[in-house]
């Protein structure tokens, strides 16, 4: 509700999850942004006239799409709740890498793939919680980017992103 009253979504009243991207959100796919310079060891180095564009349209190329993150699970790896996950469909994950996995104990889950000799290790991103152990899992794809939907704040004495104030968002 509080994206459609921001004018980001309309629903249709008689559609089970109907629910429309507006223009101003729509607009975005195949939009092109200026890169303005680049961040390394915390110095900042600003390009003058010589600058790049950035397709949007190449986060989302054939066979990819975004998973919404809907909670703070993901915070240790600073991936906070509303952000959304790059998520390119393969049937296969790196050691060590995040991916969306499907087994019969958790279902489908984001977890780093950790396979070893005779089972797959799948380690949450949550420090707080236990690896799951499983003989068999499914790789529906792999996590190639985020999309930060708000501002990252720091807690004052924290490295961890500070709660959002504000209304919560309801899908």
């Amino acid at each position: 509700r509080a994206l459609e009253r921001k004018g980001m979504i309309v629903r249709a009243s008689n559609k089970s999850r109907g629910i429309e991207l507006t223009e101003s959100i729509a607009s975005l796919v195949g939009a092109k942004l200026k890169l303005q310079g680049s961040v390394s060891n915390g110095s900042t180095t600003l390009l003058d006239e010589q600058w790049q564009q950035i397709d949007l349209a190449d986060l989302t190329v054939r066979g990819s799409g975004f998973l919404r993150v809907a909670d703070d699970s993901l915070i240790d790896a600073q991936v906070c709740s509303g952000d959304l996950l790059v998520l390119r469909q393969q049937s296969h994950a790196e050691a060590g890498q995040l991916a969306l996995v499907h087994t019969a104990e958790l279902g489908n889950c984001v977890r780093y793939w950790l396979p070893e000799a005779a089972h797959i290790r799948l380690q949450p991103v949550a420090r707080s919680l236990d690896a799951c152990v499983v003989e068999q899992a499914e790789v529906l794809g792999v996590i190639v980017g985020v999309v930060r939907m708000s501002p990252l704040r720091l807690d004052s004495g924290s490295r961890q992103p500070a709660e959002k104030s504000g209304e919560a968002v309801q899908e």
